[in-house]
């Protein structure tokens, strides 16, 4: 399976959004696939929830934002889901209604 599949990691690999994986990223994945958890409410995975938010938090003072605590965001599952999510807050910001 491994000799045939596409070498993901590879320098020169530059297909799609994405790119290779990290040793890093590969004990994420595998830890969220184990605990199999959601972010959509707090009650229902209370640990990712606070880890989200303090992640937001973090870009925000990254960012230089006054105050990033008060700040809010969302994390994407994709490229298409991003762009999309911002198109959808941008309309909302100039046609509130």
């Amino acid at each position: 399976l491994l000799k045939y599949s596409v070498r993901t990691r590879h320098p020169r690999f530059m297909n799609q959004l994405y790119a290779g994986s990290t040793p890093s990223g590969q004990i994420a994945e595998l830890l969220t696939a184990v605990l199999n958890s959601t972010v959509h409410t707090y009650a229902a995975g209370p640990v990712f929830a606070v880890v989200e938010r303090s992640m937001i938090t973090r870009v925000a003072e990254l960012l230089g934002h006054e105050d990033p605590p008060s700040c809010d965001g969302v994390f994407a599952p994709g490229g298409s889901h991003a762009n999309l999510s911002a198109l959808m807050a941008a309309r909302s910001a100039v046609f509130p209604h």
